[in-house]
């Protein structure tokens, strides 16, 4: 069933039982209920085009021709959407060699992206290529725990964006991992990667006293480690105070449905992940009352028809 649908019939059953409420308490009642649709993806790595249909792993799998026709079905139900990416767009195949991540810049814009984080293969092409590539997005590129000795990237590269939907303050900033061993050092010489733990903790509460309603981390940590210590999407949710919902990427981890952890509040913030490659797009659609719950999700699993 719809979203539009359940939508549909519970304002139904609101409406037939308001005549038991005062009118002016019922109205006040519904107009704090919104609803927000968030769409996201990790681990791209430039897979532009649709894996072959004898490929032995992911036949007609994947393709941005088909994420794009499943974003647009999607914003055509109506609901206020945001897409999102936590990072690692780049290398992965020759598309990202022969156009150095200007290719992966503009389909993100064309498919009409918001806002992505910072994996350590977005330095790929070093710092000059990925200013170069990302100078030219029409999305925001967010990461709050790298500090640039490149003042331009400083610029480019936020530590977080607020949108506005549906009445709505959405705050959504990044989070990357240690690049140490995971990046070209002349690359992370130039770098200060800061505890992202604290610093996602302090972010989340500036966004929230800047009155942000719903607080979305991009993370390149990966989902978990068992018996490592190296932080982790889980580990950064059970250590949190204000943070809603984590779109984790790094591991390729596959999460057929959000898992949920307790916070230091002991309130639950939702961690979700779909793989790579453009394989699987989530969806998550959340209900934004006095708090944020999340009343529908769904692994779109991307794929030729």
């Amino acid at each position: 069933m719809s979203m539009k649908r359940r939508s549909f019939l519970k304002n139904t059953a609101i409406v037939a039982a308001s005549a038991l409420v005062a009118p002016q308490l019922f109205a006040k009642t519904v107009s704090k209920r919104k609803y927000i649709t968030i769409l996201h993806t990790n681990d791209t790595h430039a897979q532009f085009d649709a894996f072959s249909e004898d490929h032995p792993l992911y036949p007609a799998r994947a393709g941005v021709d088909e994420r794009d026709q499943y974003f647009k079905r999607v914003k055509a139900e109506g609901n206020s959407t945001l897409i999102l990416d936590s990072g690692d767009f780049f290398k992965g195949t020759a598309y990202f060699e022969q156009y150095q991540g200007l290719l992966e810049v503009k389909t993100m814009s064309d498919l009409g992206y918001d806002a992505v984080g910072l994996g350590n293969h977005d330095f790929a092409l070093g710092l000059e290529g990925l200013e170069s590539a990302i100078s030219k997005a029409k999305f925001a590129v967010c990461n709050s725990n790298y500090r640039f000795k490149n003042p331009k990237l400083n610029s480019l590269i936020q530590p977080y964006r607020i949108f506005h939907q549906s009445n709505v303050k959405i705050g959504v900033f990044g989070i990357g991992i240690s690049l140490k061993g995971l990046a070209d050092e002349s690359v992370i010489q130039q770098i200060e990667v800061k505890d992202p733990i604290q610093t996602a903790n302090q972010t989340a509460k500036t966004l929230r006293d800047l009155h942000c309603d719903f607080v979305i981390c991009l993370s390149q940590l990966g989902y978990e480690y068992p018996g490592s210590n190296q932080v982790s999407d889980v580990q950064l949710a059970s250590q949190s105070d204000e943070i809603d919902l984590i779109i984790g990427g790094h591991t390729h981890s596959v999460l057929e449905q959000p898992k949920q952890i307790l916070n230091k509040k002991n309130k639950p913030v939702i961690i979700n992940q779909v793989g790579w490659g453009g394989l699987n797009v989530g969806r998550m659609d959340f209900c934004i009352d006095k708090s944020v719950t999340l009343v529908h999700h769904k692994l779109e699993r991307i794929c030729k028809k």
